[in-house]
């Protein structure tokens, strides 16, 4: 695993930018419904490995591509592009190889992602209830 930060500070200091005081923290939403979303993600890209349905991985790519580049997560969005690419190009010989890439890639943010929204929640920010995420929940 690599020991670098997987996530982009500047991309998260852009989201937590648009933030409006006495709203709910910006950051701590989206990396939450992204954590939340993650599971989904990692059933269709293991079972896309050895036979790779072109048309779904071309719709989660894309969302994958833009949900991770919002959470600061540059190299999964790089893979999703690169992948979006292949797809595009019909060359499915080096889809499997990618697509262990991005999978280990989320493996490696969830732990950042997590840490993120703990500091957050523990540095004061206003957190809102995620429906299905209870340790999210608005601080008292």
């Amino acid at each position: 695993m690599n020991a670098e930060p997987r996530l982009d500070p500047v991309a998260i200091a852009a989201l937590a930018a648009l933030n409006i005081c006495g709203h709910p923290d910006l950051v701590t939403i989206v990396a939450a419904a992204f954590l939340k979303a993650l599971p989904g993600y990692l059933v269709v890209l293991r079972q896309n490995v050895l036979a790779p349905d072109l048309k779904t991985l071309s719709r989660i790519c894309h969302d994958l591509k833009s949900s991770s580049a919002s959470v600061g997560a540059v190299v999964l969005a790089a893979l999703c592009i690169e992948v979006e690419a292949l797809v595009r190009s019909g060359a499915t010989h080096a889809m499997a190889s990618k697509l262990r890439r991005i999978v280990d890639e989320i493996e490696a943010v969830c732990p950042e992602l997590e840490a993120l929204l703990l500091s957050r929640r523990d540095g004061g920010h206003t957190v809102t209830a995620i429906a299905g995420a209870p340790e999210y929940e608005e601080a008292k």
